[in-house]
């Protein structure tokens, strides 16, 4: 599992990959205590203080096996 927080500043991974994508990320440009919790097969995020984590991508499964597909 791999985890990016904003709390109360973003996570240096995020601040160095919208440099290299050409802008400067401030404490300001997303929501405090914001998690986003990257593992295989699904990344979910909590944005803000006690917010509960909703999935936002995940990786096809089939119904009999639970399984993801390739």
């Amino acid at each position: 599992m791999r985890a990016l927080v904003v709390d109360p500043v973003p996570d240096d991974v995020l601040t160095d990959a919208a440099e290299r994508a050409g802008f400067r990320l401030t404490s300001f440009d997303l929501p405090m205590r914001t998690v986003v919790w990257i593992d295989p097969g699904i990344v979910k995020v909590a944005a803000g203080h006690g917010a509960g984590s909703v999935v936002i991508w995940a990786a096809p499964t089939t119904a009999t096996t639970g399984r993801m597909t390739s």
